[in-house]
């Protein structure tokens, strides 16, 4: 085992985190949050020249070769950075603006994890033999991004029944047909020696999605709540408008991917793939 690699990409990759959450407090632009992130790079670039070089490479280099599985590992990342941003803001709003208790507040998100688990192994895992991953990946982009477009216009009056829930029916659904193909594509061609490292490799750009686009998004949505605070000074609306923020730039985030995996995604479907 590599320790000097698991350090170094595990350090860098903490050190973006830290400073995307050190935006919130102290800016974008300042040593507080630039210093970290810089040394972060630096570890991650450092690590990639080990595995360039190392003859048994924790991430064989090879593995980000091929176009349709970075687009399947750019798919899976950012679409956690979704869930991810939802979960944060929908709890602050629930418990601090709504001052719902934490058990009510958990039963609000149930829907949302339904959602995921009947379109993965209801509709992604069906439909898959069937169509090209890229059919399955692009759509569940977009009705994510639609799910948090809804949520975007959530306001202090806003109800669960009518704003809160349909975007979170809508996010989970285009979760679930994103990871099934997107693992798929993940795995495809690659030798059954390193279909692990293929999985694992997704399942590391999840965790990373998640936890550098949680940093940023409650950044955003800091910075966005400040600045309404200081022109209009309401604690309780202020809030709900740096949700809707971050929750505007998540949308657009995952808008863009969908029209990335367009490009990068050419796996075909199955039947295809056999001929």
């Amino acid at each position: 085992m590599d320790l000097v690699s698991g350090l170094l990409v595990t350090a860098g990759l903490a050190a973006v985190v830290l400073g995307g959450a050190q935006a919130a407090q102290h800016g974008w632009a300042s040593a507080a949050v630039l210093v970290p992130a810089g040394l972060g790079f630096v570890a991650v670039a450092a690590f990639l020249v080990r595995q360039a070089r190392s003859g048994q490479p924790l991430l064989p280099l090879w593995i980000l070769t091929d176009r349709s599985r970075v687009g399947a590992y750019v798919s899976v990342a950012i679409s956690v950075v979704g869930s991810f941003g939802m979960f944060l803001m929908l709890t602050y709003h629930f418990q601090v603006v709504l001052q719902w208790s934490p058990v009510r507040a958990g039963l609000a998100f149930l829907p949302l994890s339904l959602a995921v688990s009947a379109s993965a192994y209801g509709l992604g895992s069906r439909l898959l033999p069937r169509v090209a991953p890229r059919a399955l990946i692009v759509p569940g982009l977009a009705l994510a991004a639609a799910g948090l477009g809804v949520l975007a216009t959530l306001s202090a009056s806003s109800g669960y029944v009518t704003t809160i829930l349909p975007a979170e029916v809508l996010l989970g659904i285009g979760m679930g047909l994103v990871f099934t193909p997107a693992i798929s594509v993940a795995t495809s061609g690659v030798d059954a020696r390193y279909a692990g490292v293929a999985a694992a490799t997704a399942t590391t750009a999840m965790q990373v999605g998640g936890s550098i686009g949680t940093a940023v998004l409650n950044s955003v949505a800091v910075a966005a709540t400040s600045s309404y605070v200081a022109q209009h000074g309401q604690s309780g609306a202020a809030l709900v408008h740096g949700f809707s923020t971050a929750t505007t730039c998540s949308a657009l985030i995952l808008a863009a991917t969908a029209m990335l995996t367009v490009v990068l995604v050419r796996t075909p479907r199955p039947d295809q793939k056999e001929n």
